[in-house]
């Protein structure tokens, strides 16, 4: 799907009868209750084309000792037309809702984007206390400065924002980096990526995924979504299509189950074998259940 295109309310009947009918046949195990959509936990990765503005990296890694937070967010912008004044922020959110939490910073750092100076790059490190338990959210963005701190009004003000749960600092993806990359290639270049996996059950979530960008010509392009991160051992379902010169559009909002043991989850967006024109991975926002079922698709 591309531009403003939504597939015919049959074909969207039929994928999501595929989904259901693949989800029983792959565990006769009674499934867990959906959350209500305020109370899903989610976790976040976006970058934004606005203002000039051009996020080719931001990501945030999380480790933990003696019961507070080491965090480090690394970006890479650039600004055309003008110069512009953003803030790189870091903090642990501690209000709001799972849906919506607030997050006020620990950490802002002004930064100068001057026009025709091509890319800077800035790395920060702070020490945070450890987020309220019904939270559990630590969110680092590149925003404009007095940028508000709600989550539901934030995204307007926002280049670039990483939002991650406890499961990106305990366990095995402690200190990993999570978050978007992405470059112009010869025939694509994202300037605007978002994965937002909201969690419905610890077993299963809602990715809800969109890019846009450039083209200078037709080209063919495939977005794969992987339950396991870049860890083997599962199937990806990978979203192809053509798209024409100029403004290109891609979105979707699948049904992911969790295969058994999947701690994180990614999304690339390639124009050909070698020209990954996008990546970003997150955490699943829950600890991986014991019971999570492996099943053979999306």
């Amino acid at each position: 799907m591309h531009g403003d295109e939504r597939p015919p309310p049959a074909l969207a009947l039929t994928l999501a009868a595929a989904v259901l009918g693949a989800t029983t046949a792959a565990s006769a195990a009674p499934a867990p209750p959906v959350r209500p959509p305020d109370q899903r936990p989610h976790t976040i990765a976006a970058t934004y084309d606005r203002d000039g503005v051009v996020v080719r990296r931001f990501d945030l890694r999380i480790t933990r000792r003696t019961g507070v937070l080491h965090a480090t967010v690394t970006a890479t912008a650039q600004a055309s037309g003008a110069t512009r004044r953003v803030a790189l922020v870091v903090g642990r959110c501690a209000g709001g809702s799972l849906g919506f939490p607030t997050c006020p910073p620990s950490l802002s750092v002004p930064v100068t984007l001057r026009a025709g100076a091509g890319p800077i790059a800035v790395s920060r490190s702070v020490t945070l206390r450890q987020p309220p338990p019904g939270s559990d959210y630590v969110q680092a963005a590149l925003v404009t400065p007095g940028s508000a701190h709600d989550a539901r009004f934030a995204a307007k003000q926002e280049y670039a924002r990483v939002l991650l749960r406890g499961t990106a600092w305990r366990g095995p993806l402690a200190g990993q980096a999570f978050g978007v990359r992405t470059r112009a290639t010869a025939a694509l270049d994202v300037r605007h990526v978002t994965l937002n996996l909201s969690a419905v059950s610890p077993a299963a979530a809602r990715p809800v995924w969109t890019w846009t960008g450039t083209a200078p010509a037709p080209f063919s392009a495939e977005t794969t979504l992987s339950p396991c991160g870049s860890d083997s051992g599962c199937t990806n379902h990978v979203y192809a299509d053509t798209f024409g010169a100029g403004s290109v559009t891609a979105f979707a909002r699948p049904g992911a189950h969790r295969p058994a043991g999947a701690t994180a989850f990614s999304l690339t967006v390639a124009s050909g074998p070698q020209d990954q024109a996008a990546t970003v991975r997150l955490p699943w926002p829950d600890p991986a259940p014991a019971s999570a079922q492996r099943l053979r698709g999306l």
